[in-house]
Order: C-alpha cells, then structure tokens, then sequence
C-alpha cells in the first residue's frame, strides 16, 4: 500500500460489492486464511474494500458512537465480565453453532462494562480510578 502511494481509502475503495464474489470463493478454503499467503493477503484486502463499501450505506446510530466513546471502559473492564458469561455456556448447549451465546455475551459484557461504569460515577471513585470529573 505504501510504495503505491495511494491513501488508505483510495487502496481499498470499492465502489461496487463485486469484492463478496472472490471473497466467498477463496474462504471456501480454510488453507487460503494463512495471511502469509496471497490468498491470505486478497482475503484481508477484499474485506476491508468489503466493509469500506458497506459502511456508505450503513447509518451510524448514537448507541455506536457512546461504545466508540467509551472503548476505555470496556477495555477495562471487559475481561471481568468475559469470565462472568463463560458462567452461562451451559445454558445455551442447545445452540451448536453458539451464535446465541455470543450475542448474550456481547451484552452481558456491554451492559456489565457500563453499569460498572454507572456504579463508579454514582459513588464519585471515576475521579480517582479513572481520572474522571
């Protein structure tokens, strides 16, 4: 990308989803996920050209941009609550692809992340742990 010298956005822009098409035929073979390789290397290209696409035409809402503004406060506190929801693998057993588990997961960990955060700003210790007015 560099001895290109186009900008980020120029290298991987795509102005159609034409990038889906080899980006399904190449991860129908898991030898080809080895970044090491070309194949490796398409496959990294064609996602981002994939999600630089799609991101015209998807709408950033206000509960995208409080979690982008409060990436801090689940860095910190995520692992706690990764732990917690490997508590609750068993109750989804009945889901082999384990899909459900991880959006309960997702949530449980956000919800948790920010209810802790919540929890620290009502009690006024953000000031001292987290350097917060």
């Amino acid at each position: 990308m560099r001895l290109s010298g186009k900008s980020f956005l120029d290298f991987f822009a795509s102005k159609t989803p034409v990038a889906a098409v080899p980006l399904i035929l190449l991860c129908l073979n898991s030898a080809n996920f080895d970044r090491a390789l070309p194949s490796g290397a398409a496959i990294t290209w064609l996602v981002i050209s994939l999600l630089l696409y799609v991101f015209n035409y998807v709408k950033v809402g206000q509960t995208v941009l409080y979690i982008g503004g409060h990436t801090f406060i689940i860095l910190l506190f995520s692992p706690i609550f990764t732990l917690l929801a490997k508590s609750f693998i068993p109750l989804f057993a009945f889901d082999d692809s384990a899909v459900t588990f991880m959006i309960f997961s997702v949530v449980f960990v956000l919800c948790g992340c920010f209810g802790l955060k919540k929890l620290l700003d009502i009690t006024h210790l953000s000031r001292f742990l987290l350097g917060e007015r």
